[in-house]
């Protein structure tokens, strides 16, 4: 019977535990609105400006909480952002959704391309965009991928926050970070920014490890009892034929 505990103990999985990353910019200030920001914790300010609003102020409503980013700064240059590096080990399954709605503002149509780079080549399983109210593509597979993946999606001002994000299993390591780049008004050629642009809330990023790789500290803990209710029977069992 103990053996057989012990059978049970070794075949136990263990649990996955999901790694999960969150930014709706609550962090970034104590304050109110700040134009032209270049502070954030978890991104850089690759090219031209952005914002950081705090919600109910300069006519921009977030979608959570109180701040999120206008991705078209105040400087006459649509900025362009990108996050900090994630890393995934093979067969895991990574989930990334962030969330954008128009400028609010009645200006026009903005444009912004929303990708997600990985430093390749990396085996991509199963890859689907999130492409806003139209949910996620066709599953796809990526072998060998190196670059970006994503879309350039349009926002009419009054368009509502929608997700936007990619889904896939690791089918290598690697790492990827998210690109977002504004790339101004449709209003026409000799516009290219006009300090209102698309609004960025709600970031998340959640990589669920494959199970059954590395054992848990509690299934670490069910493996030594398993083993130790295995000796205590074997002891037992040579005391019994030395009595004997």
């Amino acid at each position: 019977m103990l053996w057989a505990v012990a059978a049970l103990v070794l075949a136990a999985p263990a649990a996955a535990s999901p790694v999960t990353f969150f930014d709706g910019f609550e962090g970034e200030t104590a304050g109110g609105s700040i134009l032209n920001y270049g502070g954030f914790a978890n991104w850089s300010v690759v090219s031209g400006s952005v914002d950081l609003i705090r919600s109910g102020e300069l006519g921009i409503t977030c979608r959570s909480g109180n701040y999120c980013v206008d991705l078209d700064g105040s400087t006459g240059q649509a900025g362009s952002l990108a996050s900090r590096p994630f890393f995934f080990s093979v067969g895991d399954e990574v989930d990334v959704v962030l969330w954008l709605s128009g400028n609010q503002r009645g200006g026009p149509t903005d444009l912004v391309n929303t990708s997600f780079f990985f430093l390749g080549p990396v085996d991509l399983l199963g890859v689907q965009l999130l492409r806003g109210s139209r949910g996620y593509t066709p599953p796809e597979d990526l072998p060998g991928f190196n670059g970006g993946i994503g879309s350039p999606p349009m926002f009419a001002s009054s368009d509502p926050f929608t997700p936007w994000g990619i889904r896939f299993r690791a089918g290598s390591d690697g790492s990827f970070f998210i690109r977002l780049v504004h790339w101004g008004s449709l209003a026409g050629p000799t516009d290219p920014s006009d300090n209102i642009g698309v609004i960025l809330d709600d970031v998340s990023v959640t990589i669920t490890p494959r199970a059954g790789v590395i054992p848990e500290p509690a299934t670490w803990a069910m493996l030594v009892a398993g083993f130790g209710l295995v000796g205590a029977a074997a002891r037992r069992q040579r005391t019994g034929l030395v009595n004997a």
